[in-house]
């Protein structure tokens, strides 16, 4: 057997690097072929490579599994709603998609997977003193406050609208004229994140959430 520091070694290192190389590359090629064909799906192959590796998984460390995601999320029966709700919104398409029975189990409760994520947001405002940047939402559930985040910018007269689970809150007037700037909040994570700024700055515009898109139309633009 020849010595890992003998020439022909490392030669035959190298060879079967370059031979792993090639069929990585022609393998990228193939998939690329078969997903611009769509003779193949991109999710239908990662759900297929996973299946393998967990089955080589579990041939390395059998265990035995008594009960499924499905069954740990419906008892006790209010524990999917603590899940989706901590999760957040965006969390239930990534659940639904990791078998058939929680895509249906999640379908058929959808109404109520809903209700568990509505709140209702107040953000910024003026007290006739002071324009503010704090923020509260109610749980209609528990008829509870609670308080958020405050924002980036103080701001009154916004115009805001939910898009993807996220609270938008754009313009309105922080006292010394329309503003142009936007931010969103991201009940998830809890964190408020600027945008870019709009084109145009805008006090009581008009904000709706259509098609995965935000539009904002009209408001007038003060000069002070």
């Amino acid at each position: 057997m020849a010595s890992p520091a003998s020439p022909s070694y490392r030669a035959d290192f190298r060879a079967l690097r370059q031979a792993l190389l090639q069929v990585r590359e022609e393998q990228g090629a193939l998939m690329e072929c078969l997903f611009e064909q769509r003779l193949l799906r991109p999710d239908t192959f990662a759900a297929a490579l996973h299946r393998r590796r967990f089955q080589t998984a579990l041939l390395r460390t059998p265990c035995k599994f008594e009960a499924t995601l499905r069954d740990v999320l419906e008892e006790p029966a209010h524990l999917a709603l603590l899940t989706a709700r901590f999760a957040g919104h965006r969390s239930l398409p990534c659940l639904k998609a990791t078998c058939r029975s929680l895509q249906q189990k999640l379908g058929c409760n959808a109404p109520t997977l809903q209700d568990a994520l509505t709140w209702l947001f107040v953000v910024g405002g003026s007290d006739h003193m002071e324009v503010r940047r704090s923020g509260e939402r109610l749980d209609p559930s528990t008829g509870l406050w609670e308080a958020l985040p405050p924002m980036h910018q103080r701001r009154f007269a916004a115009s805001s609208a939910v898009l993807n689970g996220c609270l938008y809150v754009c313009g309105g007037s922080e006292q010394h004229g329309a503003l142009s700037t936007a931010e969103r909040f991201d009940p998830s994570s809890g964190v408020w994140e600027q945008l870019p700024p709009m084109t145009w700055p805008r006090i009581h515009a008009a904000a709706l959430a259509a098609q995965g898109r935000l539009y904002l139309c009209g408001g007038p633009n003060p000069v002070v």
